[in-house]
């Protein structure tokens, strides 16, 4: 497969998952009160934003090479984008839209994060197709070959690694289902969903960081570390505490 074509499915695989969340959250929009037609519009604000978000990240992490480079700022659809950024992003616009509709934010997250859960399980795909987001070395039987090309310098002696993304996709299957368990089971407990969604998220992204050599790190710390702990913390804190959100 050529280097357009692995892009070009890096863009289906990305949309296909945005699309599955999207039509997940509207079916079950209901259930939360919240009318179709709304989120619709929270989607129309959600995918530039997220987007963007997520592209920020990634320029922030390779700023050295953009800064060069900089016609490659916005070629998305070579890969590139950091998913944090897109949480950190879409959470702040979608804080604002509720301020200014006069929403339940936490209401809103609880319906979405089920969704955003089943398009990451989808969308990590997309880095097979860009041979991104594999881990060290294996002759494991799940084992995925990677060109010359896209090995780090200090295994180029191997062609085999562990697929982490894999890794990250069926954890994410399973916090999915998960997730809409819980919110059928306590429909009225505000806040369980979106506590739930930052322990299980932060906690995979946690462990598999460790197996990633291609991160962004700041003076030998892994960025999306430190996020994942504070995302671990901040469901955690709050599933303890009253929710205060309106």
């Amino acid at each position: 497969m050529s280097s357009i074509n692995y892009f070009h499915s890096y863009g289906i695989i990305i949309a296909f998952g945005v699309l599955a969340g999207f039509l997940l959250a509207r079916k079950r929009s209901e259930l939360y009160q919240i009318s179709q037609q709304e989120i619709e519009n929270v989607y129309l604000l959600l995918i530039p934003t997220c987007i963007f978000g997520a592209r920020l990240y990634h320029l922030f992490h390779q700023w050295k090479y953009y800064s060069q480079n900089p016609k490659q700022i916005i070629a998305i659809w070579q890969g590139g984008l950091g998913i944090y950024g897109a949480i950190i992003i879409g959470l702040i616009a979608l804080r604002v839209y509720t301020k200014i509709k006069k929403l339940c934010f936490l209401n809103l997250l609880d319906l979405l994060f089920p969704a955003v859960a089943l398009t990451q399980a989808i969308g990590r795909w997309a880095n097979f197709f860009n041979r991104e987001a594999f881990g060290p070395p294996t002759n494991l039987p799940w084992k995925i070959y990677i060109p010359f090309e896209n090995r780090p310098f200090s295994w180029r002696e191997y062609a085999y690694f562990h697929p982490l993304f894999l890794y990250e996709s069926l954890f994410m299957f399973l916090s999915f289902f998960l997730l809409l368990s819980l919110s059928n089971k306590f429909p009225k407990k505000r806040g369980l969903i979106t506590d739930a969604y930052l322990v299980l998220y932060g906690s995979i992204r946690f462990l598999t960081e460790f197996g990633r050599f291609d991160t962004w790190q700041i003076n030998g710390v892994k960025v999306a570390q430190v996020l994942s702990l504070l995302s671990i913390s901040a469901g955690a804190l709050f599933l303890i505490r009253p929710k205060h959100f309106n």
